[in-house]
């Protein structure tokens, strides 16, 4: 025996090759000693050694790792482990971790370590033998067609083999220690476990016909049950060998039935079947063929048809290049071609025919079966339309499967420049500009999820690098099974709706600003106006009612009481015309805007409007006055008089709250009413003059208004302002 000795202590080394000297006139040991565990792991890896003396306190390895790791790389060769410490729990632990034998040093003797090496030796190779053959029995019961098991008697499984995991989809160590009521159905694992029962009580090998349910339905088996004795002569186990016969029994039943399912399938088939002779009639054919034709029925159809090329095919000819190909090659599948119906239309179908001849080769007849394609062909016919429009729409398609162009159509290479065999199977991200690197796969996500983006604008880049705006249309494509297999986009150059867009502003802000000089305009025209107003008629006004109080002390006695009443009378008239001056002055331009500011003029605005017309309406303001230039000023308070005058009109209020804010620089203008609401709807009518107006002289001054209505709960107008 070569013996690999892995020991450093040179006094344990003497007397242990002392030892073995000993041993060594009875069968002889070729010793190597190391003093290392990484040397003795070199000499594993360079010769062959038939047992490892090891002491376990070496210079480069401690205890119970120097097993392990020795054990490790040499799992073959046995190990004998040498310990200068009697203890039965660390033995315990070296036998499970690989040692086949451990001795105390102190208690060996040079019979003692003979015996344990070659004991160690013998139990390795035993091992070895056992474990060869049960691989060989495991191989044998693995790679049978047939299903094996082994149970306890108490029906616990012990084991299976791999036929009999592939059969019900669970493994030999999911199995083991269940029984068949964990397994299979109740009434299965009944019927099973009473045939277990018998043979156990008979303690012989017992043949039953068993049922078992698997993915394609129940399946018939026979199965040889037997009992296995041990040492003391009682069984401890059952074996078991089944043999499906579930094909043999659908054979033996399909000849039973062969030519009733025959006949059935020839009545009930959904294709057309027929036999004719090569002469052009008809030797028989089933009712769906004859319904194909527009029959009544077969009898009908067989009569009818005298010359199946003349009466039957719409171009003859087809019908002798048929039986050409026929008596050439035999055989003849999907041949397609139109016909006749009984009442003259035609179809298209598909025929799959054979010749059938005689002993000496000679054609006895044809027989085949026709399938009805006209849908087919139609559809065929639509997707040859839709790819001629694909083709020649003038919008790009394209279509990706994994990221990469999959279609292309000539649109897609005149706004992008690249061809197809350029694009084919190239990453779409060629086409995204730098700055919308992603933009691809989040669309990409989300068509995979069923969803669709419509009229969807960014930016792609040509050939040459320059940038194109786009409008993308993503659909997701699907197969056949309705299975989302990527995008389907439409793209469309929006360069020229772009700069028809950016000319449409240019034009908006002309005639916004052309609107804001008008606005100014018609402001400095009140202003003028109402001047004028209070100037000139208010003078003159003021004038004649004072000549007309001298004229009083004038009057005589005799003419008084009559000319009195008059004058009286023209002096209330002129006061009503000097009042209703002073109204239409404070309509064109409020003096109180110009003189106290924005605050004093929106309450005077409400008193006056809470006077004319009985809405009550309440004003409150964080601020004394809120500062800003005139532009803002009138803009603020012309919104609040057309949002008032609105209240009148339309809303049913009974109350207005108008409240002022000056939040960080900003005017905060908010004018709630109780009425019913307004409309979401008539909110963004372009019919809503009034409402467009105000929107309109909000954005002149920078401002912006926002216009909620809840129905039955009122409206409420915001301004928002710059005050700088």
């Amino acid at each position: 025996m070569r013996i690999l000795l892995v020991e450093d202590n040179p006094g344990d080394i003497r007397l242990l090759q002392e030892y073995l000297k000993e041993g060594s006139a009875a069968g002889g040991f070729q010793i190597t000693q190391v003093g290392r565990l990484s040397t003795g792991l070199e000499r594993l890896a360079e010769a062959r050694f038939d047992a490892v003396l090891l002491d376990l306190a070496l210079p480069d390895s401690q205890g119970l790792d120097t097993l392990v790791r020795l054990h490790g790389a040499a799992k073959a060769v046995p190990i004998v482990v040498l310990t200068g410490i009697e203890d039965e729990a660390l033995g315990v632990r070296l036998i499970q971790a690989g040692a086949q034998d451990y001795l105390v040093k102190g208690q060996v003797t040079g019979h003692l370590l003979t015996r344990s090496l070659r004991y160690a030796a013998e139990r390795k190779r035993v091992e070895e033998e056992l474990g060869e053959s049960e691989a060989r029995l495991r191989a044998i019961l693995d790679n049978s067609p047939n299903l094996v098991f082994l149970k306890d008697t108490q029906g616990r499984y012990l084991h299976i083999n791999r036929q009999f995991e592939r059969a019900f989809h669970i493994s030999c160590e999911a199995i083991a220690g269940k029984t068949d009521k964990e397994v299979f159905p109740a009434e299965q694992a009944a019927a099973f476990h009473a045939n277990d029962l018998k043979v156990f009580q008979a303690g012989v090998l017992l043949e039953f016909e068993e049922v078992a349910l698997h993915d394609d339905g129940p399946h018939t088996s026979i199965v040889f049950k037997f009992p296995l004795y041990g040492g003391d002569g009682k069984p401890y186990a059952l074996c078991g060998i089944t043999t499906d016969i579930t094909e043999r029994k659908v054979m033996e039943e399909a000849l039973r039935q062969a030519e009733e399912k025959y006949r059935s399938i020839f009545d009930n088939a959904v294709e057309g079947i027929f036999q004719s002779t090569s002469s052009g009639r008809y030797l028989s054919v089933n009712p769906a063929m004859a319904r194909m034709y527009g029959y009544a029925s077969p009898e009908e159809l067989m009569g009818s048809v005298t010359d199946i090329a003349h009466e039957v095919y719409v171009d003859p000819d087809c019908r002798e290049a048929l039986t050409r190909l026929l008596e050439r090659q035999g055989v003849v599948r999907g041949f397609e071609y139109e016909v006749y119906r009984k009442d003259g239309s035609t179809i298209w179908i598909s025929e799959s025919v054979r010749a059938v001849r005689d002993g000496g080769g000679k054609i006895l007849y044809y027989e085949g079966t026709i399938e009805d394609i006209t849908e087919r062909r139609r559809a065929e016919e639509e997707r040859k339309r839709l790819a001629a429009m694909i083709e020649s729409s003038n919008d790009a398609i394209m279509s990706l499967t994994e990221g990469r162009v999959s279609f292309w159509n000539p649109a897609a290479e005149k706004l992008f420049g690249y061809s197809s065999e350029e694009i084919l199977g190239k990453s779409v991200n060629i086409l995204v500009p730098s700055h919308l690197l992603g933009e691809v796969e989040r669309n990409v996500e989300r068509i995979l999820r069923g969803e669709q983006i419509q009229d969807y604008e960014t930016e792609r880049v040509r050939k040459d690098g320059s940038i194109v705006p786009v409008s993308l249309t993503v659909s997701p494509l699907k197969d056949a099974h309705g299975k989302i297999v990527g995008p389907f986009a439409i793209i469309r150059d929006i360069t020229e709706r772009k700069r028809a867009e950016e000319e449409l502003q240019r034009t908006l802000g002309e005639l916004r600003t052309l609107s804001r000089r008008l606005e100014v305009v018609r402001e400095d025209e009140r202003t003028r106006i109402a001047r004028e107003l209070h100037d000139e008629l208010g003078v003159r006004l003021t004038c004649l009612k004072m000549d007309l109080s001298r004229l009083r002390p004038s009057m005589n006695e005799a003419s008084r009481p009559k000319l009195e009443e008059t004058v009286l009378s023209m002096i209330e008239q002129v006061d009503t015309t000097i009042a209703a001056v002073q109204g239409l002055v404070a309509e064109l331009r409020p003096g109180v805007l110009d003189d106290l500011g924005l605050v004093a003029a929106i309450e005077w605005q409400c008193l006056d409007f809470e006077r004319r017309s009985g809405i009550r309406c309440l004003v409150d303001s964080s601020e004394e006055d809120i500062p800003m230039d005139s532009a803002r000023a009138t803009a603020a308070f012309r919104i609040c008089q057309e949002a008032l005058t609105n209240v009148v009109r339309h809303a049913r209020a009974k109350e207005i709250r108008v409240h002022l804010d000056k939040l960080d620089r900003e005017l905060l203008l908010e004018i709630h009413d109780d009425g019913q609401g307004i409309l979401p709807e008539k909110v963004t009518d372009a019919r809503s003059l009034g409402l467009l107006g105000m929107r309109e002289r909000a954005g002149a001054v920078g401002g912006a208004l926002r216009i909620v209505g809840l129905p039955g709960h009122g409206t409420t107008v915001t301004l928002r302002l710059p005050c700088e």
